[in-house]
C-alpha cells in the first residue's frame, strides 16, 4: 500500500508516519493535476485517501495492476460520516468532546495533521477517528464516524460549542474561507477543462521531485523548471465579485489570465479572487485589471498578492513552489 501511494502521488508518502496526514495533489502522466486529497496513515500498511473524484479508488487499481503492487482498495465513503469542527476555539470544542483511547493524546495536543483514535463524550461512546484537519485555513479538526453514530457527534458538538458560539456553517461560508485561504479546488483551481499543474494550482509546495519515480514525475520536473502561470491572489478595489473566467489584463491590451474562484471578504468589504495568470505578469503588489462583460468594456482594478490572503494565527508559512530552477518540496 506504501509504494502504491508513494508512485501515485507526487508527495513522498514513505516520510509520512503512523498517525500522521499529509495533502497531496493527484496527477496523469502528463503532469494535469485531476484531484486533490487529505493522506491518511492509520498504519504501516494502511492508508485513507480523502479526495473529490469519485473514481479515484479505480485509478488507484488501475494503478496497482499496472505495476503489480498488493495492495487492496476499497470506497468506504457510506460506511463514514464526517463533521468539520473549525476556528479559533475549535481546540476546546472538540477536547470537551472526545475522549482519547489509552495511548493516544489528548485532543487539545493534537498536532496538525495529526490522528487520533477517541470515543466521544467519554470511555463508553462511541469510536471516532479525529483528525487537525480542514477546508478553511483556520485552525480546525475534523471527525469521522459511523453513519449511525453521526447524530450523537452532531449533538454533542452542538452541546460543546454553544457556549463558544459556534454556529453550523453552510458550503458558500465554505468557499469564502478557502479562497481567503488560497486552497484550490476541483473544477476551479485544477480539473475541468483545464491541464492545470500542481504549480499552476498553487498545490506546488506538495510535489517532490526528489523521492523517485511517481507518476507524473518527468512533467512535473519540466514545469517546476520552467513555470508558465502561478495562482495568484486578487484584491479588487471594490465589492464587485468577477465570475470564474474573467480575464485579467496587465495592460490595456495584454491578458495576463483569468481567474479561477472569487468571492467578497467579510475582512475587507472587498472582492477577493484567485487567478491564474501567466508567470511573468506576478509579483506582490502588481497592478492588474479584471475584465467585465466582453473584458473590454468594463474593468475593475486590483493588486496581486501571494496566498493566502488570511492565515491563521500560529499557522506555518507554506513554503514556495519555485526555489530558482528547482522545486522546494
Amino acid at each position: 500500500a506504501e509504494r502504491l501511494m508513494d508512485f501515485a502521488l507526487p508527495r513522498a508518502v514513505r516520510k509520512i508516519a503512523p498517525m500522521r496526514a499529509a495533502y497531496s495533489p493527484m496527477c496523469r502522466a502528463h503532469g494535469a493535476m485531476f484531484d486533490d486529497g487529505i493522506l491518511m496513515r492509520l498504519g504501516a500498511d494502511g492508508f485513507r485517501w480523502l479526495c473529490g473524484d469519485p473514481r479515484a479508488g479505480e485509478w488507484l487499481e488501475k494503478i496497482a495492476a499496472e505495476n503489480n503492487f498488493n495492495a487492496r482498495i476499497r470506497d468506504v465513503t457510506r460506511q463514514l460520516c464526517n463533521l468539520a469542527i473549525q476556528g479559533p476555539k475549535s481546540r476546546e470544542i472538540v477536547d470537551a468532546m472526545i475522549h482519547p483511547l489509552r495511548g493516544m493524546p489528548a485532543a487539545a495536543d493534537l498536532r496538525r495533521f495529526a490522528l487520533l483514535f477517541g470515543r466521544l463524550g467519554g470511555e463508553s461512546g462511541p469510536t471516532v477517528l479525529l483528525s487537525r484537519t480542514g477546508y478553511t485555513g483556520e485552525t480546525g479538526y475534523e471527525i469521522f464516524c459511523a453513519p449511525a453514530d453521526a447524530p450523537r457527534v452532531w449533538d454533542a458538538a452542538q452541546k460543546a460549542g454553544g457556549p463558544h458560539g459556534m454556529i453550523p456553517m453552510g458550503l458558500e461560508a465554505l468557499e469564502i474561507l478557502r479562497i481567503e485561504a488560497g486552497l484550490p479546488a476541483g473544477g476551479r483551481e485544477f480539473g475541468g477543462d483545464e491541464d492545470a499543474d500542481p504549480f499552476e494550482a498553487g498545490a506546488g509546495f506538495a510535489v517532490d521531485l526528489e523521492k523517485g519515480e511517481f507518476v507524473g514525475r518527468a512533467a512535473l520536473a519540466r514545469a517546476a523548471a520552467n513555470p508558465r502561470r502561478v495562482l495568484a491572489g486578487l484584491e479588487l478595489e471594490g465589492a464587485e465579485v468577477p465570475p470564474p473566467g474573467a480575464p485579467v489584463f496587465a495592460d490595456e491590451m495584454s491578458r495576463a489570465g483569468a481567474v479561477t474562484s472569487a468571492t467578497r471578504s467579510p475582512r475587507s468589504g472587498k472582492a477577493v479572487a484567485l487567478a491564474r495568470i501567466a508567470a511573468e505578469f506576478f509579483a506582490p503588489g502588481a497592478r492588474l485589471e479584471v475584465g467585465m462583460l466582453d473584458g473590454f468594456q468594463k474593468r475593475l482594478p486590483a493588486a496581486a498578492f501571494s496566498p493566502p490572503l488570511y492565515r491563521a494565527q500560529g499557522a506555518p508559512r507554506r513554503k514556495a513552489a519555485f526555489k530558482g530552477k528547482g522545486c522546494a518540496t
